[in-house]
């Protein structure tokens, strides 16, 4: 279905309003051209994959198929590798092990304890002496920087 394009001669003068619908009816002629050219190069697209030899196709056609595939491969290689991921992360939480891992750097003790003795020194305890484990439990459910300490404190504990 085309529409009819009006043209303007020579022998009259043309409103506004023809002029816009001359410039409608020509973007519509395009369009409806560029339709038929990618319905044409639609139909030349082997649909049975790279390579097929049943149907005609250009260079150009031959390029963007082998485009597609190439990220449609990427894609799957992609999904393959989350399916992977899940995998695992589901076998260690079925054997109990936590996921995640150690933060960056690797020496998250050394950057957790930046005041050495401070925890000692808020519970009076003295240099040398054993932190006793009751006042370090109730220390632990204590809010700031004091709970914080004594929990690191009892996390490390559990390290030995």
């Amino acid at each position: 279905m085309t529409k009819k394009v009006k043209k303007f001669g020579a022998g009259g003068s043309a409103t506004e309003k023809d002029k816009n619908l001359d410039l409608a009816n020509a973007a519509y002629l395009r369009s409806e051209e560029l339709r038929k050219k990618i319905k044409e190069t639609q139909e030349r697209i082997p649909i049975g994959g790279k390579g097929s030899e049943s149907y005609p196709t250009t260079r150009k056609t031959r390029k963007a198929e082998s485009s597609a595939f190439d990220a449609l491969q990427n894609i799957r290689e992609e999904e393959a590798e989350m399916m992977e991921k899940r995998e695992q992360n589901a076998r260690k939480k079925a054997s109990g092990m936590k996921t995640g891992g150690m933060a960056k750097g690797g020496k998250w003790i050394q950057s957790a304890i930046k005041k050495p003795g401070a925890l000692r020194k808020s519970l009076g305890v003295k240099t040398g002496e054993k932190i006793p484990a009751g006042k370090l439990a109730k220390a632990a459910k204590a809010p700031g920087k004091m709970g914080q300490r004594a929990r690191l404190a009892q996390t490390l504990k559990k390290m030995k």
